[in-house]
């Protein structure tokens, strides 16, 4: 009876977990006169949805606004857990649903507002690095280092303007240094395997919060790229 309402109610869209496991429990007692009551144990500390209904983004949202939504959140998860990756995510998985605005957007909202605070320039431009390698490399790596301009220019002796076509790719963000890119490599490959995809082009990152940016590794802000297509 119990599995039968869960799997009954998980689809129903934008329903909190905790609403979820109530709605289930209020229908297993109907159903059994309220000789069952079912439990469940949680440590959650943000919102979870097993299915969202697709909401408009919020136009016209300022980056001031976007900061201070975070900047609070950042202190709510501070006070009520001490899990730094919780701390760190959940502010930005909140803005998100209060805003419908890509994650990575966000992030690079949040650090204008962030630099321009303690007085440091922050660059929209888009530093990227594509590599050609097949497999890891310690030394003589194959990589071609990109930067986002806007306009159209010259070649020079040594530098090559071009446009990038669009292409479909797997990509996970990570905020924090780099010491953590092997294991986020290995996570987004490993969704490629099981979803039904194949890798179609040489991986790529892209440095939204580059070194040149800050000197605090705590404040890298790296997406993983994976060009795919369907098998």
């Amino acid at each position: 009876m119990y599995t039968q309402v869960l799997k009954e109610t998980m689809p129903i869209p934008s329903l909190k977990i905790e609403d979820m496991f109530k709605a289930v429990r209020i229908r297993v007692m109907e159903l059994s006169g309220e000789t069952q009551i079912s439990w469940e144990h949680s440590s959650l500390v943000g919102d979870f949805y097993f299915s969202v209904k697709e909401q408009s983004v919020v136009k016209n949202v300022s980056d001031e606004t976007i900061f201070d939504y975070i900047k609070e959140h950042f202190r709510y998860y501070e006070s009520v857990t001490d899990d730094i990756y919780d701390a760190e995510c959940m502010p930005y998985v909140d803005a998100f649903n209060q805003y419908r605005i890509p994650i990575i957007k966000l992030l690079r909202a949040y650090s204008r507002i962030q630099y321009k605070k303690e007085g440091k320039a922050f660059s929209d431009c888009y530093g990227m690095a594509v590599f050609h390698d097949e497999g890891h490399k310690e030394s003589n790596v194959d990589v071609e280092i990109q930067m986002s301009v806007k306009g159209y220019y010259e070649n020079t002796d040594h530098v090559v303007f071009k446009t990038v076509p669009a292409i479909e790719f797997a990509s996970a963000v990570i905020k924090g240094s780099y010491e953590q890119l092997t294991s986020v490599h290995r996570a987004v490959a490993q969704w490629v395997r099981d979803n039904g995809y194949e890798f179609n082009s040489a991986m790529f990152c892209i440095y939204h919060v580059s070194p040149a940016q800050t000197q605090n590794p705590d404040e890298l802000v790296t997406e993983v790229c994976y060009p795919v297509k369907k098998k």
